[in-house]
C-alpha cells in the first residue's frame, strides 16, 4: 500500500512535468519558419508573389507560422538588397520587407540607431510594410473605426460618440 502512495507522489509531478514541456513544445511551434520548395506553395500564393516581384527571379520560398496562422514568403534581390513578401494561401498580402538605403532612411531613425549602438556600428536597414485594413461604420452609438489584418483578427477599435450622445453626457 505504502508502495502506491509513493509511486504516485512521483508519477503526478513527473506527469506535471511532462504536460508543460508538451504545452511548451506546442506554443514554440505557433512561430516558425522552414524553406519550401515551390510547388509547396499554394498557386495563389505563388501567383500573388510572383506579381509583386515584377519578374523578378524568386529566389527562396518559405512557409512561416505567425500568430497560429500559415503564411507564404518570397524572396529576391535588388539592387539595394533583397525583398521578401508574405502573403497568405489565398495570395492576400499581409508584409513587405525590402532592404533599402541607408541615405534613403528617415533621419530620427539613422540618429536613434546611432545613438543606441554608436556611429561606428554597421548597420542594413529593411523597410517594413505592415498591411492592415480599417473599417468605418456609423451606428447609433456613433461612428466605430475598427483596424483588422488580412485575415480578419481585430488589431485595433475606437468609437466616437455621437454628437446627440455626446450632448447628452455633457448636460
Amino acid at each position: 500500500m505504502k508502495r502506491i502512495v509513493w509511486l504516485g507522489a512521483i508519477a503526478s509531478p513527473m506527469l506535471l512535468f511532462f504536460a508543460g514541456f508538451v504545452a511548451f513544445a506546442q506554443s514554440a511551434k505557433t512561430e516558425s519558419e522552414r524553406k519550401v520548395e515551390e510547388m509547396e506553395v499554394p498557386v495563389a500564393a505563388q501567383n500573388a508573389i510572383k506579381a509583386l516581384a515584377g519578374g523578378a527571379r524568386i529566389g527562396e520560398y518559405a512557409e512561416e507560422i505567425k500568430d497560429g496562422r500559415k503564411l507564404y514568403e518570397g524572396s529576391w534581390r535588388t539592387a539595394f538588397g533583397t525583398v521578401d513578401v508574405l502573403v497568405d494561401a489565398y495570395g492576400n498580402l499581409v508584409e513587405v520587407e525590402e532592404s533599402v538605403a541607408p541615405a534613403s532612411v528617415p533621419s530620427p531613425v539613422r540618429s536613434t540607431i546611432e545613438k543606441m549602438y554608436g556611429k561606428d556600428a554597421e548597420v542594413q536597414f529593411e523597410k517594413k510594410t505592415v498591411i492592415l485594413y480599417e473599417a468605418h461604420l456609423k451606428r447609433a452609438d456613433g461612428t466605430h473605426e475598427v483596424v483588422l489584418s488580412p485575415d480578419g483578427r481585430k488589431i485595433e477599435e475606437g468609437v466616437e460618440q455621437a454628437e446627440e450622445s455626446a450632448g447628452k453626457n455633457g448636460k
